[in-house]
């Protein structure tokens, strides 16, 4: 049920990359060049609980990426480029509670967080984050904000 792919050359993750892999439940895509992720392409995944895109080529995250991954409750974008997230790019994901964003380029904390309501750790640490919000309103139920070495 894990599907794990290291070190490969993986350019984009579309919808149709994984329609026939309904039972998977746990999704790691590490170091392998991966830069896009396109609206919705996990939509064919139900019953994943974790994915790993740790040490990638990621710069930004769209809207309504992780559709279809009601179950997931674990997401790693550690490592990436990342340095825009989309509004709704969390939309859908009502049960993770684990987010690691560290080591990308954010210059602020993203306001799809807000759509979290299940989150409980969020790892923000070694990005460019130079602003803390003044509505924390939105990371209320986080029990665990790691803004370490940024110019925060």
């Amino acid at each position: 049920k894990d599907l794990e792919i290291l070190s490969q050359n993986i350019e984009k993750i579309a919808p149709s990359d994984f329609s026939y892999l309904p039972i998977l439940t746990r999704l790691i895509i590490r170091q392998s060049g991966l830069r896009k992720l396109l609206p919705k392409c996990f939509e064919n995944l139900p019953n994943v609980y974790d994915i790993d895109l740790s040490e990638n080529d990621i710069s930004m995250v769209e809207n309504e990426t992780f559709i279809g991954l009601a179950k997931l409750r674990t997401l790693r974008l550690t490592g990436n480029k990342i340095n825009y997230v989309a509004d709704r790019a969390f939309f859908g994901l009502i049960h993770l509670t684990h987010l690691y964003l560290n080591n990308n380029d954010l210059k602020r904390i993203p306001s799809a967080i807000a759509s979290l309501s299940a989150l409980n750790f969020l790892i923000l640490e070694r990005n460019q984050i130079e602003l803390f919000p003044e509505d924390l309103e939105f990371i209320k139920h986080v029990r665990m904000l790691n803004l370490m070495y940024n110019p925060v």
